[in-house]
Order: C-alpha cells, then structure tokens, then sequence
C-alpha cells in the first residue's frame, strides 16, 4: 500500500494493530478520532512499521472500518467534487429554460455541508467555469464569472455552518430541526448572492454608461421591478429545493462520504 502520507496515527486493535497512515488532514483525524480503539488490556504494544511510504502490518486481519471512517484523499478531494460538479451542470441544462430555478445553489450548499467549506467553494467555483463557459445564455465575461464564482461560495459557506451547528444531530428526513436550519440557510444565503450579483451588475452599468455615478446605477440594479421578482422567484425556488431535496440527498451524501 502505497500512500502520500498527510498524518500517522498509531491504531491499536483488539488482536493487532500497526501504525497507519491515513489519507486525511490533521482536522480529519480529530473529528473521528472514534476511528481508534485501545486494547482491552491496555498494553501499548507496536505490531508495526513505515517506510519509504509503505504501510507494514503484521498478524494482518480483516477489520471493517467504522461507519464515520473518512476516504482516501482522492475520493473526498477529487471524486466526490466531481461528481456535484456534474450533477450541477447536467441539472442547470435540463432547467436552463427556467431562469433562477436551479439545482445549483443546493448542491454547492450540500458539497460544504458534507464535504466542508473548501471543497464546497471548490465545487461552485469548477462548475461556474464550466457553465460559465458553455450555457444556453452566452459567454460569462471574466469579470461576471469571477463574480459568479465569488458570489455562489455563500452557500458553501451555508453548508458548513449548518453542518457545525448540527455536529452532533443525525440529519432527519422528517420536519423538524433539519428542515428549519435548510430553510434558513436557503432565506439567508439566496437574497445575499442576489445583492452581491446585482451590486456587480449596477457597477457594470455604470462602466458602460461612462458614468461616476455607481450609487445610482447600484441601486436601480438591486430595486428595479425585475431584479426584485427574480429575487423573489430565486428565493423561493430554493427554499422549495432545500426543505424538500435537501435532507434526503444531505442523508443519501453522508452516507456516501462515510463508506
């Protein structure tokens, strides 16, 4: 077993142990430091050894990993990010004719919630590219698409705090504390993307118009009938996604991340 080893951990088993390397930050280990525990008797013995980036066990034996077990780095950081990557992308191309109802928001919110913070902000940041690139409304222009990228890690953000808030509940499918921390999570963070998105949008008016007046043109972008109804109708929209979509896939994702 060949590994790029981040943290060593000496786990101590019933009948064996071994010094292993596991494929987690240091703030992985922490939290699941479940993962390992000490003989019955106490006894500290060492079964094992590492070098050159080879794990050495002896009275090798199978053991099944605890359900909170963390993957391997290339699962979590790679795989797993792929794939919200993709069902985003495949989403927002099915709902493309329907403006400001997506999947998008709610995945990335789930990606920090499961994933954490970094690897949610990753998420949105990767399928912003892509989409920004290749969608049925044109082009994204660089400073739209920075704008984007920036704007969406709201609701990785989103995810991650939930997720802290929630460190110790079990997510439940079933109308209660889940449903009312994603529902606020949905009525925080949608307005906060649209005022942060639409800020932009009046300073770009402004830069086209020639004019110094960015209050103005801010303003008429974050109060015009049509940027408030499509606030309304994201807000609402994600509200529905997260109270009826969120528990169920955050459940169906924990469960992926810890096998």
């Amino acid at each position: 077993m060949h590994a790029s080893i981040a943290s060593m951990k000496t786990v101590k088993f019933r009948h064996w142990h071994a010094t292993v390397g596991l494929l987690v930050g240091k703030s992985d280990l922490e939290h699941y430091e479940s993962f390992c525990e000490a003989r019955e008797d106490n006894i500290p013995l060492l079964a094992g050894d590492f070098f050159m980036g080879e794990i050495h066990m002896y009275q090798a034996s199978t053991y099944k990993l605890p359900p909170k077990f963390i993957p391997s780095a290339l699962y979590r950081e790679i795989l797993l990010p792929a794939v919200f990557v993709a069902l985003i992308l495949v989403s927002n191309y099915l709902l493309s004719s329907l403006p400001n109802i997506k999947l998008f928001d709610l995945m990335v919110f789930l990606a920090g919630y499961t994933l954490g913070i970094r690897r949610g902000i990753t998420v949105g940041i990767v399928a912003w590219f892509f989409y920004g690139q290749i969608n049925p409304w044109g082009i994204a222009s660089a400073p739209l698409l920075i704008t984007l990228m920036a704007s969406e890690s709201v609701y990785a953000i989103a995810g991650s705090v939930v997720s802290m808030v929630m460190s110790n509940k079990k997510v439940s499918v079933k109308p209660g504390v889940t449903y009312l921390l994603f529902l606020s999570a949905a009525v925080i963070a949608t307005p906060t993307y649209d005022i942060l998105t639409n800020i932009s949008t009046g300073y770009f008016w402004a830069t086209i118009a020639g004019s110094s007046e960015y209050g103005a043109w801010i303003k008429s972008a974050l109060l015009n009938p049509g940027a408030l109804f499509f606030m309304l109708v994201h807000t609402g929209a994600n509200v529905a996604f997260f109270v009826t979509l969120g528990p169920t896939l955050a459940k169906f994702i924990e469960r992926k991340v810890s096998n």
